[in-house]
């Protein structure tokens, strides 16, 4: 907004301006009579006139800067408030942040969010946010029970901050987990996202420990390749054993004769404890990442760990596989 000079002032102030101009001339000289004395003194008032005109014109201009800043400011304002009223509007997904944990141990809570599909069927999503980490849950079963989804929530919120911290601490803290009935498996994972039947939970509803097993996939995401799906598979049920909300050395399958360590998940995960605690408490640790860094060299990193080679060592295994210290 700008503000105009009337048409007045700018007369008076070119008028005043060429009596400024005559008088600071003649008044170089020097003036003795009394009419000439009078005539200074008019035009020292003249004088005097001008300074006040430039006073007041300077504080116009400071007026008018004062409001063009203003301006400014509430135009940048205004351009703000809109694109955050766009940015709200184009999110489809709300997150809420649900009450921490108290003592006695009550059920943390998410308030349900909806969101339009393709097909404009409204999909139940739940954003579950605690201390940095996310699981976003997007059921497609209608009938898939509540108390599910809270026991899935909080074994992630359990599990899922320690793991990382151990297995890959660059990995994400933003989980999805995708509840289907139409799965043709209990469950799996790609990068950051999770896959889960929701009949398998149905039947066995307190086996959330399945999404452990699947987080440990989170962190192995990073693993340049997945040609050892044995030892994959073995470290992430390693990983449930050792994190899961049930565990007790009762999950591992018991050991027998016609074993052999790539026959992956449960038989895998059992070496890898008898390993951890008979040999090396840092084979699980030096594993994993040697799986990350692409350093496994056709078995030569077992050396690198235990100084033997797998084979001996899963022979020393099956002479005595009690797991106890």
């Amino acid at each position: 907004m700008f503000h105009f000079f009337p048409e007045s002032i700018i007369k008076d102030w070119k008028s005043q301006t060429e009596d400024f101009n005559q008088t600071t001339h003649e008044s170089s000289g020097i003036e003795t009579s009394s009419g000439e004395h009078t005539q200074y003194l008019q035009k020292l008032s003249i004088l005097d006139e001008h300074k006040k005109t430039a006073q007041t014109l300077k504080e116009m201009l400071e007026e008018i800067l004062k409001l063009l800043r203003n301006w400014i400011v509430k135009n940048d304002k205004d351009s703000e408030t809109e694109k955050t009223k766009n940015n709200e509007t184009s999110t489809a997904v709300q997150t809420i942040e649900p009450p921490k944990q108290t003592d006695n141990n009550e059920t943390l809570q998410a308030e349900e969010t909806t969101i339009k599909s393709s097909n404009n069927q409204s999909d139940g999503v739940k954003v579950y946010t605690l201390n940095g980490f996310t699981l976003t849950i997007i059921n497609e079963v209608q009938d898939f029970g509540q108390e599910i989804e809270q026991r899935i929530f909080d074994t992630f919120n359990k599990v899922y901050p320690k793991m990382r911290e151990r297995f890959n601490k660059e990995a994400t803290k933003n989980v999805t987990l995708i509840v289907d009935s139409k799965l043709n498996e209990t469950a799996r994972t790609s990068n950051k996202t999770i896959e889960i039947h929701s009949a398998h939970f149905k039947e066995t509803p307190l086996d959330t420990d399945t999404i452990t097993h699947e987080l440990m996939h989170v962190l192995q995401s990073s693993y340049p390749n997945f040609e050892l799906r044995w030892l994959i598979e073995g470290l992430a049920d390693y990983a449930r054993w050792k994190y899961g909300c049930d565990t007790h050395q009762e999950k591992l399958t018991n050991f027998e004769s016609k074993h052999n360590y790539t026959d992956s998940y449960k038989v895998t995960a059992r070496f890898l404890v008898w390993l951890e605690t008979k040999v090396n408490d840092k084979v699980v640790d030096r594993l994993n990442e040697g799986l990350q860094k692409n350093q496994y060299k056709n078995g030569t990193l077992w050396k690198e760990i235990t100084q033997k080679s797998v084979d001996d060592l899963w022979n020393e295994y099956t002479k005595n596989p009690d797991l106890s210290k």
